[in-house]
């Protein structure tokens, strides 16, 4: 069974393993990819991926990673206003399905802005990094957890 090893899932996974369930910790993207190729038999999905996969997995019960307040979990970083980001280069994370697509549908209906390009960083990299820096220049860079929004 795939377990993302995020705190915010925990909760999924009380007692599997006294249960005797192997569980593969991946992030959410490469869960995402590892059910495509049926290399787990169960996994919280991305909505991305849930949509993306419907035909092979189904959702069990009502479980779900939501909430009605502000998370902080996807956060864009730049160094230019939001507004100044139509021809940035935005750099995302590897860990994430969901959060460039929700991303991309923020810049586009809420503030009228559909950067040049989006490029992927990689599994797991932080906005300081400097994988960060040679990719996208010294702009920022969006986290969920993480996304990684930068300009060029």
């Amino acid at each position: 069974m795939g377990r993302i090893p995020y705190l915010n899932s925990e909760p999924f996974y009380h007692g599997m393993n006294e249960a005797g369930i192997v569980l593969c910790s991946q992030v959410p993207r490469a869960l995402g990819r590892m059910a495509e190729r049926g290399e787990v038999d169960a996994a919280p999905l991305s909505l991305v991926d849930c949509f993306r996969l419907a035909e092979r997995f189904e959702p069990l019960g009502d479980f779900c990673i939501a909430t009605r307040c502000e998370t902080g979990s996807v956060l864009l970083f730049s160094k230019r206003p939001l507004e100044a980001l139509g021809e940035a280069t935005v750099a995302i994370t590897g860990e994430t399905s969901t959060s460039v697509h929700l991303l991309k549908a923020l810049l586009k209906h809420k503030y009228r802005v559909s950067p040049r390009a989006f490029v992927s960083l990689g599994e797991s990299v932080t906005p300081s990094s400097s994988l960060a820096t040679k990719r996208c220049g010294t702009g920022g860079a969006i986290r969920s957890s993480l996304i990684y929004s930068t300009l060029a």
